[in-house]
């Protein structure tokens, strides 16, 4: 998305976007990129600690970040070279049939800036922005957005929020406190969460109630503006 922004704000300055700076744009996320997967093995020398454990890359993931770029250099090379001419016409001939039975991989791929060529640009147009429609699509899958919990997870009042709701009824000024914990307890009632839930949420659905459950225990960050406490930070 950051791309496809820079790549905007590009064609508003100049009639064609700067192959250089495209180039120096995609060099510099690739290395984003190489720095996500070599992190692996920094990790194990320099150790991220408890709360913060590393998570490798998942390969979907991966291959999505490398079809994000190609669907970005795409755009790029639709909206610059959206005419067919000669040279194209010409350079097309000369993947003959001996060459496509030979390396029928390599011809597909020597053919594709062609068929890019020869299509209307409205149509390559469509095509591109389809894709980018389903890339943002399958992103948006992991956000927390989509993997909702119960809705018990905000509503519901521990016994921390409760006791400083009610001792800090009528004291003006009201009492202000300093919450300095992990989360790296049971919350004590935990397996009847567990019997409540087990056939109504998921695994992922029951861990993220859970968090939410220890960070009211603690009254995590934010928390206290939903309960409208005082803190000290």
């Amino acid at each position: 998305v950051s791309l496809l922004a820079g790549m905007g704000l590009e064609t508003v300055i100049a009639d064609k976007v700067s192959k250089r700076v495209l180039g120096w744009i995609t060099a510099v996320l690739l290395l984003l990129m190489a720095w996500g997967i070599g992190s692996r093995w920094l990790a194990a020398l320099i150790p991220t600690g408890a709360e913060a454990p590393y998570q490798p890359i998942a390969p979907a993931t991966l291959l999505l970040w490398l079809g994000e770029l190609v669907l970005c250099w795409l755009i790029v090379w639709v909206g610059q070279n959206s005419n067919a001419d000669d040279a194209d016409l010409n350079g097309f001939s000369r993947i003959s049939l001996k060459k496509i039975r030979e390396n029928p991989p390599r011809s597909a791929l020597s053919a594709m800036p062609f068929l890019l060529r020869v299509c209307p640009r409205l149509s390559a147009s469509h095509v591109l922005l389809a894709l980018a429609v389903i890339s943002l699509y399958i992103s948006s899958r992991s956000l927390p957005y989509n993997h909702p919990t119960t809705p018990e997870a905000f509503f519901d009042l521990r016994p921390p929020s409760t006791r400083l709701l009610a001792g800090n009824q009528g004291a003006m000024p009201p009492d202000r406190f300093l919450s300095l914990s992990n989360i790296f307890f049971d919350p004590g009632d935990q397996a009847e969460i567990d019997t409540i839930y087990a056939g109504l949420l998921d695994e992922q659905a029951q861990f993220d109630y859970t968090v939410a459950i220890k960070q009211k225990e603690i009254i995590g960050p934010n928390l206290p503006m939903v309960y409208g406490l005082p803190t000290v930070d």
